[in-house]
């Protein structure tokens, strides 16, 4: 299944678990995307991303002065990458990977 929305100032998206996917794509403005194991939001300029409950998610900014700040779950299991221009952490119930953000915090042991 795949549902689109384009156009609007929030977007909000729940998933049931399982091994659902989010992609959040930036702007060309300074985009922040902020996530932890339970939840994500990508603020693009004028509009706001939020999702919650989802296995993995997926975000791509414009570069530049976008920021990316990923917080683990505060156990010792989550564990933080990067290469190229990508970037992610996760754990055992969570995948957050972060794509074309010119900076990017990530605190695997420890919960925002």
């Amino acid at each position: 299944m795949f549902n689109e929305a384009n156009g609007f100032a929030t977007v909000v998206g729940i998933s049931q678990g399982g091994s659902d996917a989010a992609y959040l794509y930036g702007s060309a403005g300074n985009d922040v995307f902020v996530a932890t194991a339970s939840y994500a939001y990508l603020r693009a300029g004028s509009t706001f991303t939020q999702v919650s409950g989802f296995h993995s998610v997926y975000a791509y900014g414009q570069g530049g002065s976008d920021q990316a700040y990923l917080y683990g779950t505060g156990t010792a299991a989550d564990s933080f990458g990067q290469g190229g221009s990508w970037a992610y952490l996760y754990g055992n119930a969570f995948l957050d990977m972060v794509n074309s953000f010119g900076y990017v915090y990530a605190n695997p042991n420890a919960r925002r």
